[in-house]
């Protein structure tokens, strides 16, 4: 199988303009705590903010972020994201995400990257949790920073040498790329779903038809899943081009389709499918596309696939999506498309064709 490796930016130019970024009062609490005390970074000039989000109110830091919107939206702002920290900082900030592993896994990941004496900084809206986090940082070290604004907290311990390394490296050690005992696939924290297999994606994937071919595209790949389910079982595909906005769900999927035994092409694309995938190119295209933007649903985002899988396909080309059964694809597919017919329905999910 080809694998060709992404490029940093794609060949073709974006379709639309990325959908504006969820609020996040969690960065807003932290910006106003070092507003208010500007003393925590001011003797700490070397900087890293592990996923970074872009603001202009944002201090001088090294911005690791693996989401290729968030990663694109901290370029447009003037800075020079990276994919991997290297070396070691005065002070690490870190805003937490749903996943309690990727926060785990972070917590030793941060305070690992910090000089002795370093500052490990969190922030959290409350109903993820906060207060939880807050105190798995606590059990670490005593806490120097507690602020809350804006429902959420903002907390923080210095990398002293009560710390311990071990239990550090143990934290980090949560968040490696590795093959889940209980799906067989490679994955890791970070990716959306990591720890189990889609339920929409299953019956997406026995609903295709057996004789699939030519040239396809899988739109929010995740950790390739449906990708693997489609090179394992329909050998006429000769192309399959994965489009996958985070970094470390590409790394998986490379990994969980590297084995198989297929004379398809693979294409994997780190790429923000919201701003246009290349027109008129694919013969199929299969997605299972996210409802929600950053904790909140938006069917604005699963809306925004649908028109841009259109436009990426060929004149007679079909579109197989999986979603929620409640929500109401059904007029945007004939609206972009023209035709649309249901091949699988349950109690939670269906399956949806539409072409023109």
């Amino acid at each position: 199988m080809n694998h060709p490796h992404p490029g940093s930016d794609p060949a073709w130019d974006p379709a639309e303009e990325p959908l504006a970024p969820a609020p996040s009062p969690a960065l807003e609490a932290m910006l106003l705590l070092l507003e208010r005390e500007p003393e925590w970074l001011a003797e700490r000039p070397h900087r890293l903010f592990l996923r970074a989000r872009a603001h202009p109110d944002l201090p001088q830091a090294v911005m690791q972020q693996t989401h290729r919107a968030e990663f694109d939206r901290l370029l447009a702002s003037g800075f020079k994201p990276v994919l991997r920290e290297e070396g070691l900082f005065d002070a690490c900030l870190y805003l937490g995400t749903p996943q309690r592993e990727e926060n785990l896994a972070n917590f030793g990941r941060g305070l690992l990257a910090l000089r002795p004496g370093g500052l490990f900084l969190c922030a959290m809206p409350n109903d993820l949790g906060a207060a939880r986090y807050e105190k798995i940082l606590r059990q670490l070290a005593p806490l120097q920073v507690q602020f809350s604004k804006y429902h959420a907290r903002v907390f923080g311990i210095l990398l002293g040498p009560e710390v311990d390394r071990q239990v550090l490296a143990d934290l980090a050690a949560r968040g490696e790329l590795r093959r889940s005992e209980s799906t067989g696939f490679f994955t890791c924290p970070g990716i959306f779903g990591w720890e189990k297999i889609d339920e929409g994606s299953q019956l997406l994937a026995r609903s295709l038809p057996e004789d699939l071919a030519g040239c396809g595209a899988d739109l929010g790949a995740g950790y390739g899943y449906l990708a693997h389910q489609i090179l394992l079982s329909r050998k006429l595909v000769a192309r399959l081009d994965l489009f996958e906005a985070e970094e470390l769900a590409l790394q998986a999927a490379r990994k969980n389709l590297q084995d198989l035994e297929s004379s398809a092409a693979v294409g994997s694309h780190w790429h923000d499918v919201t701003t246009g995938i290349p027109p008129g190119q694919y013969d199929w295209i299969v997605m299972n596309p996210p409802f929600h933007q950053g904790h909140k649903r938006s069917l604005e985002l699963g809306q925004r696939f649908v028109r841009l899988a259109a436009q990426g396909l060929r004149r007679d080309g079909v579109l197989y999506m999986v979603a929620n059964r409640h929500l109401p694809y059904e007029a945007i597919l004939g609206k972009v498309l023209g035709k649309v017919r249901a091949l699988a329905v349950t109690p939670g999910f269906k399956v949806l064709s539409a072409w023109r």
